[in-house]
């Protein structure tokens, strides 16, 4: 599931070229969809992404949990140009170190000890730049805010963030992995 129907239609694509048929991706906004008739999965994963952003949206994530529970956050910074950009549109990024934090507290507090993997990444993070343009100007005109004005100044943030092609969002990432398995439910 992804908010951008950019990433969907990756994630298509990418499925079908590698013959996963039993594969499905669903556009839509994790904060306000109804979950209640999705079931109990045997393994949750949320992998870097911003719809994991509050105690409602955790919690939500918990309530589909039956098994294993996976979720990566960045804890690196991230690029300036990257976090403008982010701003502009309308998706002021929480520090993901801080919601690292945040799950911690949550987990803790469920009786929860996950397992932490740090990665330290030897290479730069990226998107091709058509992509990182459609899904900044997709973020704003979502919430309300994309002009002509906006859309050219995110063009030239764009261009100026792009190397060989590629919007460069963190060029040192770092990263944690947290992982448990969700205890029986009574």
């Amino acid at each position: 599931m992804d908010l951008s129907t950019v990433m969907i239609g990756m994630a298509n694509d990418k499925a079908n070229t590698n013959g996963f048929g039993n594969a499905k991706f669903y556009s839509g906004d994790w904060s306000t969809m109804d979950v209640t008739d999705l079931g109990m999965f045997d393994i949750t994963l949320a992998h870097m992404t911003p719809a994991i952003c509050s105690k409602e949206t955790f919690e939500k994530m918990l309530s589909l949990s039956r098994g294993w529970v996976f979720i990566s956050l960045h804890i690196s910074p991230g690029d300036k140009n990257w976090n403008e950009l982010s701003k502009i549109v309308g998706q002021t990024r929480p520090v993901e170190s801080n919601k690292a934090l945040y799950i911690l507290d949550i987990l803790w507090e469920r009786g929860i000890l996950p397992e932490l993997h740090y990665i330290k990444s030897d290479h730069r993070r990226d998107m091709p730049a058509d992509v990182a343009l459609e899904s900044f100007r997709s973020a704003a005109e979502s919430n309300g805010l994309l002009t002509e004005e906006l859309s050219f100044k995110i063009v030239e943030m764009v261009e100026k963030g792009t190397v060989d092609g590629k919007f460069v969002m963190d060029p040192d990432p770092a990263s944690v992995l947290l992982y448990w398995k969700m205890p029986e439910r009574s």
